[in-house]
């Protein structure tokens, strides 16, 4: 099922997440792609994770023309122009109805911006988005190093105990 996206702003919206940075926000289109696997693969460098493990999963979480297709993808760049930071996500379930919700399937942030606030800036900014667009929850499948930054995000384990089996970190929140 093709679900075509509808949380897009097509405005692009500068803010200050800290230590005087700024952060344009934008959409990302399919000119894009290599781009968003370059942030991928640069963040996920400092992730705890075996040489074969990071070798391995490097190629299944880089992304498609194809995904693109189904998700809605934002690009953050610096005050250079440069991105630095990525955030897909697509709609699973309705929209302007109780219990929607859209699936997060990454915040990536490159290396050299990690602890900036960038990650919690973009989870909030797709938050808001989400809420805007009539979805009323966040669905995200945490790896491990991440399951401690989305729980101080407001995410909340699952509590579908088939879930849990099949995916031991999957979190949610209220949009």
């Amino acid at each position: 099922m093709n679900i075509k996206p509808i949380l897009d702003n097509p405005d692009s919206q500068k803010t200050d997440i800290g230590f005087q940075s700024r952060l344009n926000v934008r959409s990302a289109e399919a000119v894009d792609l290599a781009t968003i696997n370059n942030i991928v693969i640069d963040a996920i460098t400092n992730w705890k994770l075996s040489e074969r493990v990071y070798r391995l999963a490097r190629h299944s979480l880089t992304y498609t023309e194809t995904d693109l297709e189904f998700m809605l993808a934002l690009i953050g760049e610096n005050n250079e122009g440069r991105a630095i930071a990525a955030a897909l996500w697509e709609p699973v379930s309705g929209g302007k109805n109780k219990n929607s919700s859209i699936l997060l399937h990454g915040i990536y942030v490159k290396s050299d911006y990690h602890g900036e606030g960038i990650g919690t800036y973009l989870v909030d900014y797709v938050s808001k988005r989400a809420r805007k667009s009539g979805y009323d929850r966040m669905i995200v499948k945490a790896w491990r190093d991440a399951e401690e930054f989305f729980l101080r995000m407001g995410f909340y384990g699952s509590t579908n105990n088939e879930q849990e089996r099949l995916y031991p970190r999957q979190l949610w929140r209220i949009v």
